[in-house]
């Protein structure tokens, strides 16, 4: 039996993280439902331990462990690990980057349902920000994940948006493209803009949190207590971020978008011309598309190029004859 081969984006997330593939004869990425037959994506960034037992639990079932009261949970393991904490647990401490790294084993597990180990070719693991503790802490995490060497590559969430977006079709982003990412650590704006003298195509992402933006309010029957409120504060954020700049679409991803409170933001942004989606899975798939890139496409056939802060942005020139005229290129 010949299997196919997949290319692997995993978005590792502070709240919950997600699992996109692709395979090389389909470049258009999926998302891993945690659930069969389901569009539920997320899995909780969590593990729990068992009372007076060494086993461990993630996702979902490490907070259905945890409520149920038969064990302790951790959370925030990626902020937590790249600080270099710890957490004591029934007397012992664990070093919470371990504890990242049996999370991610086990969740990155998930695959092999439908991809054997031996048929993924490149992973790309994707988070908030890439300092040096978080290089760090990926470098080591990915140990056991007994991927081919040299196929496992990171990128931070702008580059990830900005993959997904040139994989869209052009007239999303033939102007700005804004993302608003509202989860439980607050809310973010990016905007993407293309600079189309350049040859290739240079892409650059400006980010920004919004301080002060309302926490969003959930009642026990699951409505939003401050629906209002919230609408009218992204009415105004999305104001600022049109104020006389054409915006050719906007994506707003995390879970502080659900709940239908979106009614006047909504109207808003549509009447001014806006392409406006809304989903959770875009940082997953900007990670694979980037895996395919890397393992499917020459690096001299790419077209664009994102510039990120971590990126170089120098110019070099070469002086060089053609014909009789001495030129620079």
């Amino acid at each position: 039996m010949v299997h196919k081969h997949y290319v692997v984006g995993y978005d590792l997330g502070e709240e919950y993280s997600q699992i996109s593939y692709c395979t090389g004869e389909n470049p258009n990425p999926e998302t891993l439902p945690v659930v069969t037959g389901t569009e539920q994506y997320n899995i909780p960034t969590v593990v729990c331990k068992r009372h007076g037992a060494n086993q461990w639990f993630y996702g979902k079932e490490a907070v259905r462990k945890a409520k149920a009261g038969e064990g302790e949970l951790i959370d925030h393991l990626v902020s937590r690990a790249c600080s270099g904490d710890q957490a004591e647990i029934e007397g012992r401490v664990y070093d919470v980057g371990a504890l990242l790294t049996i999370f991610v084993k086990r969740s990155f597990g998930l695959l092999f349902s439908i991809a054997p180990q031996t048929t993924i070719d490149t992973l790309v693991l994707t988070t908030e920000s890439l300092n040096s503790h978080m290089v760090e802490v990926l470098e080591r995490v990915v140990e056991g994940l007994d991927l081919p060497e040299g196929k496992i590559f990171f990128q931070n969430y702008e580059e990830s948006f900005y993959e997904f977006m040139i994989h869209q079709p052009s007239e999303l982003w033939l102007a700005r493209t804004v993302l608003f990412d509202y989860r439980g650590s607050g809310f973010k704006v990016m905007n993407l803009e293309f600079n189309r003298q350049t040859k290739p195509v240079v892409g650059t992402i400006e980010t920004e949190v919004i301080e002060g933006f309302p926490i969003r309010e959930q009642t026990d029957d699951g409505k939003i207590a401050n629906d209002r409120e919230l609408d009218n504060a992204l009415v105004k954020v999305a104001d600022r971020e049109g104020n006389g700049l054409r915006i050719s679409s906007c994506y707003c991803i995390g879970d502080g978008f659900s709940g239908g409170w979106m009614q006047n933001s909504l109207r808003a942004m549509c009447q001014g011309g806006w392409r406006v989606f809304q989903g959770n899975n875009l940082y997953s798939k900007g990670a694979a598309f980037t895996a395919y890139q890397k393992q499917y496409t020459k690096e001299e056939e790419r077209r664009y190029l994102f510039l990120g802060k971590s990126k170089i942005k120098t110019n070099v020139s070469i002086q060089a004859r053609e014909g009789d005229e001495m030129v620079y290129e």
